[in-house]
């Protein structure tokens, strides 16, 4: 069964965007607190996790969004040297290829299996309507078969319990006289 819908599964409006700067807010956060203990390593990890968890809530714009702006953040504030813009070097080439890389497959794969799910949600909604249909006709069918039944079933008996008063024949016809 073919559904077009299955890429609208999302939420709309503006408020994916608000949850989106908010996990933003919250990544940053994290990583700012765990800075001190981890230093320069992983530096776009809770980026990636925010980006996978609005990816998995709100659809691929904002966690691509977020995965975007988390990479120019993990990049500037904790990439050495922190908080300076400057020449590339192997740790910020490292992170511009690596988190982009990862993100867009684990995004990718989220959304297509969001997509699947919205499909599959959308053709048990289209089988239940089309089963409250038959139901509805077999319904419809069988009282129409037992109306058409009982009719059948007077018109047979009828005549034979009461041949006094049904004639087939006007009455003057029957005896003769003229009226």
């Amino acid at each position: 069964m073919n559904v077009r819908n299955a890429s609208r599964w999302a939420p709309r409006g503006h408020r994916k965007w608000y949850f989106a700067v908010f996990a933003l807010v919250i990544a940053s956060g994290v990583r700012l607190l765990l800075h001190p203990l981890l230093g320069p390593i992983m530096p776009g990890t809770a980026y990636f996790i925010a980006a996978a968890l609005i990816e998995y809530f709100f659809g691929i714009a904002p966690a691509l969004a977020v995965m975007a702006v988390g990479l120019v953040t993990a990049d500037f504030l904790f990439v050495p040297p922190y908080q300076q813009l400057g020449a590339l070097d192997q740790s910020d080439v490292g992170l511009i290829v690596s988190l982009p890389l990862l993100s867009m497959l684990v995004i990718c794969l989220i959304e297509r299996l969001r997509r699947s799910e919205f499909r599959a949600e959308l053709i048990a909604l289209v089988a239940q309507s089309r089963y409250e249909m038959l139901l509805r006709a077999d319904n419809e069918r069988a009282i129409t078969s037992r109306a058409v039944g009982e009719t059948h079933r007077l018109i047979r008996n009828l005549p034979g319990c009461h041949d006094d008063t049904i004639s087939s024949k006007p009455a003057a016809l029957c005896t003769g006289t003229v009226l």
